[in-house]
């Protein structure tokens, strides 16, 4: 079992009170109670997984609490974890790290995340207008009219990402 001590008395530390109690049993190698300096807090967001394909880990996040509705907060995502389902809603999960060095952020408070999406000339598209070969991936893409009106189109190579509710 770890101890921890504290040899600086100018810091605070919370730990959960719900995890033991008096006259209690305890097993060898049970987690008897966490401790947290909150030095660095999470902020846990949930995202529509169609965004899923957008978000990557160490993506700078601009984070509104209820704490301080005025100011503004910088994160970047940590982890994005696997997709879930709630009431026939898809979600992802995305886990962004905060500073906290005043220790001003409270567990449990409620959030709000601007996430940056990237570049504004990535654009979806349906999977059916994808032809792929093999490792390779084309669009036909309109560049002109003719005089008589008729699209004039040409294949163009793409990079795509994993399809989402049929675009991709």
């Amino acid at each position: 079992m770890n101890n921890v001590t504290n040899n600086n008395p100018d810091k605070s530390f919370v730990s959960s009170s719900n995890q033991i109690r008096e006259g209690m049993y305890i097993n060898k190698g049970e987690t008897l109670f966490n401790i947290n300096d909150l030095q660095n807090v999470w902020a846990i967001v949930s995202v529509s997984a169609n965004l899923h394909s957008s978000i990557h880990v160490n993506s700078k996040v601009k984070i509104f609490s209820e704490i301080f509705p005025d100011r503004l907060l910088n994160g970047k995502i940590a982890l994005i974890e696997k997709s879930f389902e709630e009431k026939k809603q898809r979600f992802v999960r995305v886990r962004i790290d905060l500073p906290n060095p005043n220790k001003q952020l409270k567990l449990n408070s409620l959030v709000t995340a601007e996430i940056d999406l990237g570049s504004k000339a990535n654009f979806q598209i349906p999977i059916s207008a994808v032809y792929r070969t093999g490792f390779n991936s084309f669009v036909w893409v309109k560049t002109g009219m003719t005089q008589s009106g008729t699209g004039i189109f040409r294949l163009r190579r793409v990079t795509t990402r994993s399809p989402i509710n049929g675009m991709t």
